[in-house]
This record gives C-alpha cells, structure tokens and sequence, in this order.
C-alpha cells in the first residue's frame, strides 16, 4: 500500500476495500472557475495535471464519425460498462441543467421481476414520500420470496 492509497474501512469489522477516484470533468481549478469553459478546454487542464493511482480521469475517446461511436459503445457493453455519454467538445457545463450536448447512450439491461415488500417514510426533503424500499424475488426452488 503506498502513501496516496484510498480506503473504505469498516472497522468494526476490520476490514477495508480500496478506493479509487474518478474524474470525468473539472470545473473549478486554483480558485479559477471553469464552467464558462468548453469541455475540450476543460479536460486540457484536468490531463494536463497527471492524476497519480487512486486518481484518474476517465479516458475519452474522440469519434470522427458514427461508426467510431458505435464501436466504441459496442466495446463498452462488451467490458461491461453501462454505456458511453457522448459529448460535444464545445458544451459548456450547466449545473441542474440536461441540454442535447451531452447524451447517454446505454445498452438494454436485463429485467427482473420484483415485488415491493417494504417501503420506510424519506428523511428531510424526502419526508413527505416513501423513498427507501426492500424487493424481494420469487425463489423457483422453494416457491416463495426472499
């Protein structure tokens, strides 16, 4: 374990699980506000700080055509990931805001039928709705839920 590792620990099971963090933008660097930025000029800076292990930043790959995008999202659902967003270079970052700038592509995801078996009242802004909720699956075997 080096001196920038990250760890999750429970201790009161003494155990731990590594960590890693994932930036996939910047928007705030040296007290300099970078949302009035485009993306392309946003992501210079944040490869040009040379994240070291646990830090990275998430890859991207520039497509010059539609088939370049589909075999990267076909690639994607091969390695198991839930999709690609794409994104045009020029976006700008709108916080609370979906534009058509950015858009997510992802695969179709196997369903599983589940019954609600319990639902708990949210908590602050939610406390006026149900919002934490337990499913069960029906367990062909032994012909119940669990």
């Amino acid at each position: 374990m080096s001196h920038g590792d990250l760890f999750l620990t429970n201790e009161s099971e003494g155990s731990s699980v590594p960590l890693r963090f994932i930036a996939f933008d910047i928007l705030w660097h040296h007290g300099e506000n970078l949302l009035d930025r485009p993306l392309h000029q946003r992501r210079e800076k944040l490869d040009a700080m040379a994240l070291k292990s646990p830090f990275q930043a998430i890859p991207i790959h520039i497509a010059n055509d539609p088939t370049e995008i589909a075999a990267t999202f076909k690639q994607a659902l091969q390695d198991h990931h839930e999709g690609l967003i794409a994104k045009d270079p020029e976006s700008l970052y709108s916080p609370g805001k979906r534009g058509k700038s950015w858009i997510k592509l992802k695969g179709v995801m196997p369903t599983l039928d589940c019954v609600v078996v319990a639902a708990e009242q949210g908590h602050g802004k939610r406390s006026d709705v149900l919002s934490d909720y337990t499913f069960a699956i029906r367990d062909e075997k032994a012909e119940n839920f669990s």
